[in-house]
């Protein structure tokens, strides 16, 4: 019923304990687990050609996020999709795909995500998502860095779900035409969120499931810096996905953001920095895939 789509680039060793985790549940919807390898250094352990309902298989080059989804959901068998960081951790005496899966059976819902804390330490990363501003380009996380007393337990729609853990029908990943790989890593899933609420199809938050995230253990700071897609992509989504009024607001808004920061951090002398941000500032205003 559920393909299990894990990227993994260099993260082996968590990737499986993720793999193991999902095999240990009981009582859960039938599924196939399916690892993307994204160029990784190094070889597969032997668990992952000897385990059943798991395929792993190999993208032959750096996709990121977005095309090492596309990739993974190709070699998928069922209708329903699941996508997980290599660094989430799921407890094996609480039910995950079912309640996921469920909501996803009311006709309009086409994506929802779960509830998401950091490790053990009861502190809330994800419970929805407010939607995004047409101008900063910003969103937050409802409940970020809140002790989670059970305050956001009410299954609710959201504007948009969360990349480290969400399931979604592949019927409107077809009709939308995939994850946009343009974006490589960082604001695809809002933009697949976006155009999904564009074609009249929910996006929801459902708490009945938790996921534990550990941290983004795949993203080297200077091999592939954060802030450059931070910055680039922020420009790009506001670009793809608002109107011609909001941009000539947005862009010189960016624009003065961009260079502030790129401003500041020259000063402290972080020059690596400060150059990323340039640079993602630059690439996000005066170019495009299209």
């Amino acid at each position: 019923m559920v393909s299990v789509v894990i990227i993994n680039y260099n993260t082996w060793e968590l990737t499986q304990k993720l793999c193991e985790n999902i095999l240990d549940l009981e009582n859960e919807v039938d599924l196939e687990i399916i690892v993307v390898d994204n160029d990784s250094e190094g070889t597969a352990p032997d668990f992952y050609h000897n385990t059943a309902r798991l395929k792993l298989v190999y993208s032959g080059s750096n996709l990121g996020f977005a095309g090492g989804v596309n990739f993974g959901v190709k070699e998928a068998q069922y209708d329903y999709i699941c996508v997980l960081n290599s660094d989430i951790i799921l407890k094996k005496n609480q039910k995950f795909f079912t309640p996921l899966f469920n909501r996803l059976q009311q006709e309009n819902v086409g994506l929802v995500s779960p509830k998401i804390l950091y490790r053990d330490d009861g502190v809330i990363q994800f419970a929805g998502f407010t939607p995004i501003n047409k101008i900063t380009g910003r969103g937050f996380a409802i409940g970020y860095h809140q002790k989670d007393n059970g305050q956001y337990n009410t299954p609710c729609r959201t504007s948009r779900g969360h990349g480290a853990a969400m399931m979604f029908k592949k019927s409107i990943w077809e009709e939308l035409g995939g994850l946009n790989e343009h974006y490589f890593l960082y604001y695809e899933e809002m933009d697949f969120c976006h155009k999904m609420n564009e074609l009249g199809y929910e996006i929801w938050y459902d708490p009945t499931a938790t996921a534990y995230h550990i941290g983004s253990f795949s993203i080297v700071e200077n091999a592939t810096p954060k802030v450059f897609y931070i910055f680039r992509n922020r420009i790009w989504y506001l670009r793809e996905n608002t109107r011609w009024y909001h941009k000539i607001i947005s862009m010189p808004y960016l624009l003065m953001v961009g260079y502030l920061k790129f401003s500041v951090n020259l000063i402290k002398g972080d020059f690596q920095r400060a150059g990323y941000i340039l640079k993602g500032t630059n690439q996000g205003l005066f170019t495009t895939w299209s």
